[in-house]
């Protein structure tokens, strides 16, 4: 009887962790219609063999506990930075999904406690339930919307434009019922049972024949030093190509890195794609499928990321195809795009969160929200950095911005100078800047603009970094970095396009 129990709790966890595969960068989101299914069977199959429902908040807990701890490791990354730190890596990886895992363990309780006697109006309310306590798990509790189901449909962005209508949690309730309901066909007690599978199974066909119009290929450029830079080419009948420059760190051709999924440079893409112009956006060296191309941090220099870039200009400008290259930069993106131009000139330039300073300018200027002793601890080893020279001894505190192996490419980039950069280029420019932006101001927009005899501003009320649509509010704002079901703003888009198209 107990080899059994302890079956039965591998088996709980197994699928929570299988439906783990559905999210990025996997994306199997047909084994949810599997796992979910087998999940609700599992409760429905259990009820009758327990007086006492508390055994059940067990069983939802290990499945969410399943969930959670396959696709929330990438908290330990951050932790890996600083030696002082490594040693709460296994707590992490154990207490965050522990914790999660207790709404679902709550999901299932109450089901069991409420559940009807018709099946019909059990799946429902299972639905329900799981949908309830996703809301309150994502908006009110946690104030992040941790790996929602929803998420499985992260690279199906024609699907996702749903949520615009309907709301991400209401989507979410959808995919919830969606994926449960095979379970229906398989419990049916009469025919009416039967017309409602067909329902979602008709919708199930709906999603799955929406194929997208893109038609995204991957793309490998090799660079100056032999690096292959890995990409995403979506090729339109235009005459027009976009390369889009991400971010910093270890931000993907995406938008996203290991903390946060937002998709926003995806959905960039596949918009101006939608308005018939090809886009190149791709890895940086040392990340994702680039990431061979670092092999010891203290190597890597801003001037490779703008070499990289002059790589893909050129490779580009040898197929012949287009008559314009555009480069679209984002954040630290941007300055690299405008440095670019000088050695791989192109046609046009549209940067977007730009920063106006050096980057240790602006790591300092980013600090002043912070406590004074941080502060007296950071001044320095900027102030040194600054001179061109490293330091030896830094606080373990600091050691994600300022480790050693990172301080050579902090100095690199800190010798360029945005502005100065900006005043040289000799083509058309667009500025883009959001005024609920929590990382670069409009300030820097226009000092930038001010900078450039050949630019022009663009500044969009309520859009944050990653062009989404966001409160002024940090904590509500930075919420919107892991949400990839939040559309880009569609003013932004429409400007660029402009832009792009004006002869």
């Amino acid at each position: 009887m107990k080899n059994k129990f302890y079956i039965e709790l591998i088996y709980l966890i197994l699928l929570g962790v299988l439906t783990s595969l559905s999210l990025p960068p996997f994306n199997y989101v047909v084994i949810n219609f599997l796992t979910f299914s087998l999940f609700y069977i599992f409760l429905i199959k259990k009820i009758k063999f327990y007086k006492n429902k508390k055994i059940f908040f067990l069983y939802g807990w290990l499945f969410g506990f399943g969930y959670f701890v396959s696709n929330l490791y990438w908290i330990s990354i951050s932790l890996t930075f600083d030696q002082n730190f490594k040693f709460l890596i296994p707590f992490t990886i154990i207490l965050i999904p522990g914790f999660l895992a207790l709404f679902y363990a709550l999901v299932a309780y109450l089901f069991v406690v409420l559940k009807p006697n018709n099946n019909l109006s059990s799946f429902f309310l299972f639905s329900l339930i799981f949908g309830i306590v996703e809301f309150v798990r994502g908006s009110i509790l946690t104030g992040f919307p941790w790996n929602l189901i929803a998420y499985s449909f992260s690279n199906q962005i024609e699907i996702l434009n749903i949520t615009s209508i309907i709301g991400t949690y209401s989507f979410n309730l959808f995919c919830i019922s969606l994926f449960t309901s095979p379970s229906i066909f398989i419990l049916r007690e009469n025919k009416k049972d039967i017309s409602v599978f067909v329902a979602f199974f008709i919708s199930l066909s709906v999603c799955i024949s929406q194929e997208t119009s893109l038609s995204p290929t991957d793309l490998i450029v090799e660079s100056f030093d032999g690096i292959k830079i890995h990409g995403t080419y979506v090729e339109s009948n235009s005459d027009k190509l976009t390369i889009i420059v991400a971010g910093s760190g270890p931000t993907d051709r995406d938008g996203n890195n290991p903390l946060y999924q937002n998709n926003s440079l995806k959905m960039l893409a596949e918009a101006l794609y939608e308005q018939d112009i090809s886009s190149f956006r791709y890895d940086k060296r040392g990340v994702g499928a680039s990431i061979k191309g670092v092999v010891r941090e203290d190597l890597l220099t801003f001037d490779d990321y703008i070499n990289d870039l002059g790589s893909i200009i050129k490779f580009f400008k040898k197929t012949a195809k287009y008559k314009q290259i555009i480069v679209i930069g984002h954040s630290e993106g941007s300055l690299i795009s405008s440095i670019a131009f000088q050695k791989y000139p192109y046609d046009k330039f549209v940067s977007i969160a730009g920063t106006s300073v050096d980057i240790l300018s602006t790591i300092r200027n980013q600090l002043l929200n912070q406590p004074e002793f941080i502060q007296n601890m950071t001044n320095p080893i900027i102030d040194k950095l600054q001179l061109g020279q490293t330091v030896d001894s830094v606080p373990p505190m600091l050691n994600s911005l300022f480790r050693a192996s990172v301080q050579p490419f902090l100095i690199n980039m800190a010798s360029y100078e945005p502005i100065k950069q900006f005043s040289k280029i000799n083509i058309p420019i667009l500025i883009i800047q959001g005024t609920n932006d929590v990382q670069v101001s409009v300030q820097d927009a226009i000092s930038l603009d001010n900078a450039s005899p050949n630019s022009e501003m663009y500044i969009i009320d309520g859009m944050n970094h990653i062009f989404k649509q966001a409160s002024s509010n940090r904590l509500e704002n930075i919420k919107t970095y892991s949400d990839p079901t939040l559309e880009v703003n569609k003013d932004m888009v429409n400007k660029i396009v402009q832009f792009i198209l004006k002869e």
